[in-house]
């Protein structure tokens, strides 16, 4: 048997590993082949050490405002579209396992390995996207680009939200009934075991993958209180600079008495935290060392008890690594509604362990006022046996 992942963020490459060291103690005789993007070679060894057979296309970002900046985007992708059709091996791939659906580049691969080749292409949930939907508006702008598109010969138009590409098959995931109705026609849904490694898995990749600079830089962030996931709330326009200036003003000036350590995303500009980090003496900005380490694996090798963010896909995931986490979201502070279905997700999921504030004050607050919260600790540092279940019974059922 021959399987093939596809990654597209350092999350997903650190996924991909524990799946295929998970199907490789579990069967005989498979050949386990990797799809990756340019951008996640920085810093990382020799992926052909662990994957059988590693193919890295260009990354290709959709960009630019005006018409000149999109048409330069596209000629990029049709290069890079001929690349793959011609270098892309992986004729006997049966299965494709994929944890994005959308993107240029994504989409494309997918569509050949599925209409080529004949795989089996499962989405794997990884975070919100799966779960958000388009507004009716935006469905109508969507439905129209696709067609125009579709006479042009262009590709498929970029959207955020996931579970929409017709060529997937599977959908492995945690929450069947969050799922909108439209994502579940024609396609086979898998509800997946809400457990997802451990600290000992972390470790096991960081070896792996990464040198000995990253065991010194782990040293230098010991008995941290708080892990703050950045999100590009600003970046990206969602919020103004001002608006969010003030929130991590206030937020830090709050949280003087704790020890912080700051994971920005990497879409994020690290400079904004330098007002925020005179307000907490104690704060620290993460080592660069650190930045392509998913936030999932630096919080199993950290063992942090509290993590706040303005919202992330990554509170999820570590609150299956780690029931006992309390998490802080700060969507109210930023004004920024969060979609329904996203909203829905943290309520199921994090229940009476979380809070999402609408004053900074209310964070120390919520801390003293919950017994023994600083003083949590990680459960899952023996390894996690029978990991992945419904990803082998999905593969020994197509044998």
């Amino acid at each position: 048997m021959e399987i093939t992942f596809l990654c597209h963020n350092y999350y997903s490459l650190f996924l991909s590993f524990i799946y295929s060291r998970n199907i490789r103690s579990n069967m005989k005789d498979v050949k386990i082949n990797l799809i990756t993007s340019s951008y996640l070679q920085a810093n990382m060894q020799d992926l052909n050490n662990f994957w059988d057979c590693v193919y890295i296309h260009r990354y290709i970002k959709f960009a630019g405002k005006n018409i000149f900046q999109r048409l330069k985007t596209l000629i990029h992708f049709y290069i890079e579209k001929c690349r793959i059709h011609s270098k892309l091996k992986f004729n006997d791939t049966e299965f494709l396992f994929t944890f994005k659906d959308t993107g240029l580049i994504n989409r494309e691969i997918i569509r050949l390995l599925n209409q080529k080749f004949g795989s089996k292409i499962i989405l794997i949930e990884e975070g919100f996207a799966l779960y958000s939907d388009m507004e009716n508006k935006k469905k109508a702008i969507h439905f129209l680009r696709s067609t125009i598109g579709s006479l042009l010969l262009l590709p498929p138009p970029h959207h955020n939200t996931q579970g929409l590409n017709n060529n997937v098959h599977t959908i492995l995931l945690k929450k069947e009934h969050l799922l909108p109705e439209r994502k579940k026609r024609g396609k086979q849904l898998v509800v997946q075991s809400e457990k997802l490694f451990s600290s000992c898995d972390a470790f096991s990749y960081i070896q792996t993958f990464y040198g000995t600079e990253v065991n010194q830089a782990l040293k230098l962030f010991s008995n941290i209180d708080i892990l703050f996931i950045g999100q590009p709330v600003s970046d990206q326009g969602k919020v103004s600079s001002e608006l969010e200036q003030n929130v991590l003003q206030s937020l830090f000036k709050c949280l003087g008495d704790y020890k912080i350590l700051i994971k920005p995303h990497h879409l994020e500009n690290r400079t904004k935290y330098d007002s925020a980090l005179k307000m907490c003496p104690q704060a620290s900005m993460i080592d660069l060392r650190l930045m392509n380490i998913p936030v999932e694996v630096l919080y199993c090798l950290l063992n942090t008890p509290i993590v706040i963010t303005p919202w992330s896909s990554a509170s999820i995931n570590i609150r299956m690594i780690n029931p006992d986490v309390f998490t802080f979201y700060l969507f109210e502070l930023y004004h920024y509604p969060l979609p329904t279905q996203v909203r829905m997700l943290i309520d199921w999921y994090d229940g009476e362990k979380y809070l999402a504030v609408d004053s900074p004050s209310l964070i120390p607050v919520a801390i003293s006022s919950k017994s023994g919260i600083i003083h949590g600790s990680m459960k899952t540092n023996e390894p996690i046996k029978d990991l992945y279940p419904e990803l082998n019974r999905i593969l020994y059922e197509n044998q």
